[in-house]
């Protein structure tokens, strides 16, 4: 063992000294200090086993020694060396951690030997705890690697095993993730342990990636929000300005430990998803529910502004929504499925078969696996300004009154469209409007609304399992006779004969 004593009396000095190396050849007197601050200097240095200290010393005093080394976590088995009117400090000095007093003035060899045999006891036996508790701890990181593992079902065994290592303490587990670099483990633990030797709470560490570590710790009924935001800002205050820490639920029992370890990696996942560092527990997570109603409504208006062709605006909103997700924060979950949606409607309901054979729908699926808010809103907004592109580059440049018979067309097709209809909407006659119609597109106003309906007719075969007369009236075609004549002139087959080889 290593001890260091501390007095400005240079006689007690050489005489503890001379007496400690004469009884305990076998331990070693690493310094003598005159004063408090060579004292905390050389604890530093050697990290002693045992510390002798007189209580008034010049430049820094026993106290204030003794308060710097429990601050740095660094305070030995402390003995006080002090005078009869010293006494007046041994309250303030035993919640420091003291935990002997010697009066200098009638100290001899025996009681000398006997004050640091007690002090060998009482190390050895926290040497055999700090073991105990080691393996302590290796049992229970084993046991947390293997029962998270997907495939491992719980079985009495575990039930006792888990029973042996953690009791019957409430529980939460948090995932502790660096977003820059990889973590120093041993630094992890040392941090959390020195958070919670404070609360006198257990907790255990496991390194899961290079980057992530999973903390098991002992919990209050209420106090998951509390405990996350102490040990984040404990982290922070050693210097770790990068990581995001997410706590799960409260447990109990063993079969708690996987779903409380899937709602901590839920709320990660969440935090990451949406760029976000701090604490965020999964009772802050949301869930798909009502906002998914109001924000599928939301997209069915930016569908209508694809309608009539103002896709400057619809680029506009797009952005605009995306803010609006870093702000809200929805289920994310919920915000790919909307956009994968979006990015198909468009797809099938906007470009004609010529310009889809420009895109995969493969390369759409891969919104449903984005990261990340940035990555969803690159891939979104590309595939929207490559849509924009073809449709501008495809589209006929018409004069007003036939856009906005086309526009009619396109979300009225459904209904019994008249020539007289038309002619009222754009304020035309309806001659004048049938003329100019067939020469800008080069079909009469019927075939064109014939062909439009065709389309339409082409996609619900594929994507539903309408009949044929509900087909035929969902596209404002109720008589299923004509339905089926008009459809086989336009594609060469039956209804049925197209739905067979499609």
């Amino acid at each position: 063992m290593k001890i260091v004593i501390a007095d400005d009396e240079e006689i007690i000095l050489k005489w503890m000294k001379k007496n400690v190396e004469l009884l305990f050849p076998e331990h070693e007197v690493a310094a003598i200090c005159i004063n408090g601050k060579q004292a905390l200097d050389c604890c530093r240095e050697f990290m002693p086993d045992i510390l002798f200290t007189d209580i008034r010393m010049p430049v820094m005093d026993g106290m204030e020694l003794l308060k710097q080394l429990k601050t740095e976590g660094k305070l030995p088995y402390t003995i006080i060396l002090s005078a009869y009117d010293d006494f007046s400090y041994a309250r303030e000095a035993l919640k420091l951690g003291v935990k002997e007093f010697l009066l200098k003035s009638e100290i001899v060899k025996e009681e000398l030997e006997n004050c640091i045999q007690r002090a060998e006891e009482v190390l050895k036996n926290i040497e055999n705890q700090a073991d105990i508790q080691a393996e302590k701890k290796g049992e229970v990181k084993e046991f947390l690697e293997n029962f998270l593992r997907d495939d491992v079902r719980i079985t009495p065994e575990i039930l006792l095993d888990w029973e042996r290592l953690w009791g019957g303490n409430y529980f939460t587990i948090m995932l502790l993730r660096n977003a820059n670099k990889t973590l120093n483990m041993n630094r992890v633990e040392e941090i959390t342990d020195f958070f919670f030797q404070e609360k006198k709470q257990k907790v255990f560490c496991v390194l899961r990636k290079d980057s992530e570590a999973l903390l098991l710790a002992e919990v209050g009924e209420s106090e998951i929000e509390k405990l996350s935001l102490g040990i984040f800002e404990t982290f922070i205050s050693f210097g770790n300005s990068c990581i995001s820490l997410n706590a799960g639920e409260i447990g109990k029992d063993c079969e708690d430990l996987k779903k409380i370890y899937k709602q901590a990696e839920k709320a990660a996942d969440y935090q990451q998803f949406y760029e976000k560092t701090g604490v965020l527990n999964y009772a802050c997570v949301k869930e798909t529910g009502k906002e998914g109603q109001i924000w599928e409504v939301r997209f069915k208006g930016e569908e209508e502004i694809w309608m009539e062709h103002d896709y400057d605006r619809a680029l506009e909103n797009m952005q605009e929504i995306f803010d609006m997700f870093r702000k809200e924060m929805p289920d994310m979950a919920l915000v790919r499925h909307l956009l994968l949606d979006f990015i198909l409607n468009i797809y099938w309901n906007h470009l004609d078969e010529t310009q889809r054979k420009k895109f995969s729908i493969d390369e759409f699926i891969l919104i449903s696996h984005c990261k990340s808010i940035r990555e969803l809103e690159h891939r979104v907004l590309v595939y929207m300004k490559q849509f924009v592109e073809v449709l501008k580059a495809s589209r006929p440049v018409y004069s007003e009154a036939v856009c906005k018979v086309i526009q009619y067309i396109e979300e009225n097709y459904r209904e019994n469209i008249s020539l007289e209809e038309l002619a009222k909407h754009v304020h035309m006659n309806k001659s004048y409007l049938s003329h100019l119609f067939k020469k800008e597109t080069e079909k009469n106003i019927y075939t064109y609304l014939l062909d439009f309906r065709m389309e339409k007719a082409k996609k619900l075969l594929i994507e539903t399992k309408q009949s044929v007369y509900q087909t035929g009236c969902l596209v404002g075609i109720p008589d299923s006779a004509y339905f089926s004549k008009v459809f086989k002139k336009n594609t060469g087959m039956t209804p049925l004969e197209f739905r067979k080889t499609t």
